[in-house]
């Protein structure tokens, strides 16, 4: 039998505000209703050129380049309360989330994370229609990533203002646990980031859940990709439990 996913019940969610939700409540970020059609950002990666004199069998050579997210288009149904929202939002970043419903409890779902803003958000009236339309173009900044569902699965806030260098822990992260991706709000530099973590593996323990020594907090900088301090950004985690 074909493993293929409906899309009914598929949503489209924002974070309503400029910071790591809390613990558990990035699923409960605005939903944005009466949704006809979700197209994610895409990653798209460039090709650079590479080609020399001497390149083999007189062909050119490439090498993979920076990758471009692009945008993400939505059709919507417009409704007043939907449209307001969305113009006080113009311009400015949030992360954004479509959920692919794949698991039993729609938080679970298969989730396309990006950071991004709206940058488009017309409304179309016409005489031949039956409806007033409502489009929304989002500018995807960074990396789109695909965190996949599991039943259980759980986000969790690490506690904001916090130097990260020293390392950390993550309250109600069981051993054994796997980090499925990372997100990152920088207040002063109003930057996010969000990342593919991977399967947390402490060669010790094998406990996969950051505690507090300098070598885990390593470990996640060098997972989501960060070469500075972390001091000063806000991180959270989506986990998915041992028994999940």
């Amino acid at each position: 039998m074909s493993k293929s996913v409906h899309p009914y019940k598929s949503r489209l969610r924002v974070t309503s505000t400029l910071a790591i939700p809390a613990d558990d409540a990035f699923g409960e970020a605005l939903n944005i209703g009466e949704v006809i059609n979700i197209k994610p950002p895409a990653n798209n990666v460039a090709d650079s050129k590479r080609t020399h004199l001497q390149s083999p069998n007189k062909a050119h050579e490439f090498a993979a380049g920076l990758s471009d997210a692009g945008e993400a288009t939505i059709n919507l149904n417009m409704t007043t309360d939907q449209l307001a929202s969305a113009h006080a939002i113009e311009g400015l970043f949030r992360i954004w989330m479509a959920v692919i419903p794949d698991m039993p409890a729609i938080n679970d779902g298969t989730k396309i994370v990006w950071a991004g803003f709206l940058r488009g958000n017309p409304v179309g009236m016409d005489t031949e229609g039956d409806k007033v339309t409502h489009d929304m173009t989002i500018r995807a900044s960074g990396k789109a990533v695909v965190v996949k569902g599991k039943t259980g699965q759980k986000f969790r806030n690490i506690a904001a203002d916090a130097s990260y260098d020293g390392g950390f822990a993550i309250a109600g992260c069981a051993a054994n646990s796997v980090v499925a991706a990372v997100v990152g709000w920088n207040a002063t530099t109003k930057e996010w980031r969000i990342f593919n973590a991977g399967t947390r593996t402490d060669a010790d323990d094998n406990t996969p859940c950051f505690e507090t020594t300098l070598s885990e907090a390593n470990k996640i900088k060098k997972a989501a990709g960060f070469t500075e301090s972390l001091t000063g950004w806000q991180l959270g985690v989506w986990v998915n439990t041992p028994d999940s």
